[in-house]
């Protein structure tokens, strides 16, 4: 292996260990090639590599990237409306639901309240959730 190979591996993932992966070769190959010595510091890593792999202009996140990363308030009802998408005018039991949207069903109950429209109880305490709120209408009037 080169070096310029070893170099854009490493460019491409990020980090030797996964650069070797990758290539399929062991991690000391990797740095072999590059040029570090056995037992060397992380230090020598950097001199090894060209430095134009690590002066990539930094790109400030936004407060709307952190919301759609952290906020359950933002997350939640995205993926509610994602599993709306999804069913169109069928539904699904909650489990299944909050299954199918990737939500854990104590979100999905936090924000149960919000989708009263969707939702037809069924029994004592089965819910099911319906794409839209005509066709749970409908299913409300059959019980």
């Amino acid at each position: 292996m080169t070096r310029e190979e070893a170099q854009e591996l490493v460019k491409k993932h990020g980090t030797q260990r996964k650069a070797a992966t990758m290539a399929g070769v062991s991690r000391h190959t990797i740095a072999r090639a590059l040029g570090i010595e056995k037992g060397g510091s992380s230090h020598n890593v950097k001199a090894a590599i060209s430095t134009k792999l690590y002066t990539s202009p930094v790109v400030a996140r936004s407060v709307s990237d952190f919301r759609n990363t952290y906020d359950l308030n933002t997350i939640v009802p995205k993926k509610i409306a994602a599993g709306f998408k999804q069913l169109g005018a069928g539904w699904l039991y909650e489990s299944e639901f909050a299954k199918a949207a990737g939500l854990t069903m104590k979100d999905l109950g936090m924000f149960r309240d919000n989708y009263a429209a969707h939702i037809v109880v069924v029994g004592d305490s089965r819910r099911i959730w319906a794409g839209k709120k005509t066709v749970a209408e409908q299913m409300r009037s059959m019980i």
